[in-house]
């Protein structure tokens, strides 16, 4: 079952989903990196879909497709900048 945040669907353009171990399923393409518990931070836009970085953080600035955070212990963290485009 993937949960949704009612603060997050409030946000245009901001597509996201939470789900359990027990029922992981990741879009074609996503990328996620293996977490390595440093300091580490990949630019997503410049990664193959099929790779997997090791890393603490991915950043786009784009959406050139889904990006994936898979924590046990961690609490993860989204931030984003919205532009309004007249």
């Amino acid at each position: 079952m993937t949960y949704l945040s009612s603060l997050l669907l409030e946000i245009p353009g901001v597509d996201h989903g939470f789900e359990t171990s027990g029922n992981l399923t990741l879009p074609e393409g996503t990328l996620y990196c293996a977490q390595a518990h440093g300091t580490h931070i990949v630019d997503a836009d410049q990664k193959r879909r099929d790779e997997r970085p090791v890393a603490d953080a991915l950043f786009s600035r784009g959406a050139q497709g889904a990006i994936a955070v898979i924590t046990a212990d961690c609490l993860p963290v989204r931030l984003l900048r919205l532009i309004n485009h007249l």
